[in-house]
């Protein structure tokens, strides 16, 4: 019972700390990347759960967690955000193994407030002190999702008829 306690204390810290944090740029560990399905009924929608402990410069130990498309039409801000921080996948069943290599990696952050009010946050990228992790991939996701949206060929019409 006592771990359960303490895995519901460390997700109330997770959950329910980022709001005092202000707009600005931000260090911020990457505690962990969890892909799930966020919303109900037919407004559910799979998100990538980034959850991150801010190193600095100011609120530095506050956790701030933000959620970015694992489908449809914004699945590029994902695309974008993991390859600000050096990882281009294949496939979204690769997507996990790529997420660990960021976990326990510093990133840079920009909180901004949107017109409605709340947070949204962009990666900037790997902070200063990481290197890149390792690219494995050989055949980038971003030239697989160029395939999948062009438009096939053109068909010529077909020959004019004799009248056979």
């Amino acid at each position: 019972m006592d771990n359960l306690q303490e895995v519901l204390k460390n997700g109330q810290e997770i959950w329910g700390n980022s709001g005092d944090i202000t707009p600005g740029q931000y260090n911020a560990i990457v505690l962990s990347m969890v892909g799930k399905e966020v919303g109900k009924d037919d407004k559910a929608q799979w998100k990538l759960i980034w959850t991150l402990r801010i190193t600095g410069p100011k609120f530095s130990g506050k956790s701030h967690t933000m959620f970015t498309p694992l489908q449809g039409e914004y699945l590029w801000v994902t695309k974008d955000a993991l390859k600000k921080c050096g990882l281009v996948f294949e496939n979204l069943m690769s997507l996990p193994a790529y997420c660990e290599k960021l976990i326990n990696k510093e990133i840079e952050i920009d909180i901004k407030i949107n017109d409605k009010g709340y947070p949204n946050t962009y990666v900037l990228g790997l902070a200063h002190s990481n290197t890149a992790p390792q690219e494995t991939s050989s055949d980038s996701f971003d030239s697989i999702n160029a395939r999948a949206t062009e438009r096939p060929p053109e068909t010529p019409p077909p020959p004019e008829s004799d009248g056979f």
